[in-house]
């Protein structure tokens, strides 16, 4: 038998900020304690860590590991694929994987009020990235 699957290519993969920030959630409060997760220490060390549930140093890799995979690898897709309203992206952000979860959120956090308040760019532009009905516009309100 053949199997023929299909993924859409990598510029219609866009997350919403909201469903990232959602997921992000998921990692730092997972309700499983993550036994085998890596940390670089003051003096620039691998270490090996233990994160229970709420601690704020769970990272992408420690999310790769106990949520993306587990739950993602077996359909060979994206996590966005799968879990998110994925599509062309408006705005592309970049996070290092290695940064802290709860870090990461915050700088979604502030850079979406940042964008809302000051009405950056002022143009047609959905800061969701796609589906502009669903959620705030950057559209200037008084036009």
């Amino acid at each position: 038998s053949v199997l023929i699957t299909w993924s859409p290519p990598h510029v219609l993969r866009g997350m919403p900020i909201r469903q990232m920030e959602e997921f992000l959630d998921k990692v730092i409060h997972h309700n499983k304690t993550w036994p085998n997760c890596w940390d670089i220490d003051d003096c620039g060390n691998a270490v090996q860590s233990v994160k229970p549930p709420g601690t704020g140093s769970r990272n992408m890799y420690d999310a790769c590991d106990y949520i993306v995979v587990p739950e993602a690898a077996a359909y060979d897709a994206s996590y966005s694929e799968i879990f998110a309203d994925y599509g062309p992206a408006a705005v592309f952000l970049s996070h290092v994987w290695g940064e802290e979860a709860q870090n990461t959120k915050a700088a979604l956090e502030k850079l979406r009020d940042f964008v809302l308040t000051k009405q950056i760019g002022r143009t047609n532009m959905n800061f969701r990235g796609h589906f502009p009905a669903e959620e705030t516009s950057m559209e200037d309100p008084t036009t």
